[in-house]
């Protein structure tokens, strides 16, 4: 089980032309990260804001952009009023040497990240 449960405020994921990345369905209730066509211009969405969740709220307020945590993505399911925890975590494509990047509800299975100023570290 993770300790990792406080949560940085929504955020966005932007890529070099400042295109968002958002959480994109895959199956039941396990998203990738996919671009989309949101920019800064555009208004928040669900798919496409994320918290980085830290160890302690210390981590929190203090040197947050080089603190490792979990990348969560807020996922509402069906029939439940608050949104559950997505952790992200890395899953290899066998024979190969790619990876994706997928979402799934829970804190068991996770790749910690942390995030420099303008860019991100895993």
């Amino acid at each position: 089980m993770s300790t990792y449960h406080n949560p940085s405020a929504l955020f966005l994921i932007l890529t070099d032309n400042s295109h968002a990345l958002g959480a994109c369905h895959w199956s039941a209730a396990h998203e990738g990260l996919c671009l989309t066509d949101d920019t800064t211009a555009t208004h928040a969405r669900p798919y496409t804001t994320f918290y980085h969740n830290v160890s302690s709220p210390h981590d929190e307020l203090t040197n947050l952009g080089y603190t490792q945590g979990i990348l969560n993505w807020p996922v509402s399911l069906w029939g439940c009023v608050d949104p559950v925890s997505s952790a992200m975590r890395f899953d290899y494509v066998a024979g190969t040497n790619l990876v994706d990047m997928a979402f799934a509800p829970g804190t068991d299975r996770y790749q910690l990240v942390c995030f420099e100023e303008d860019s991100a570290s895993m």
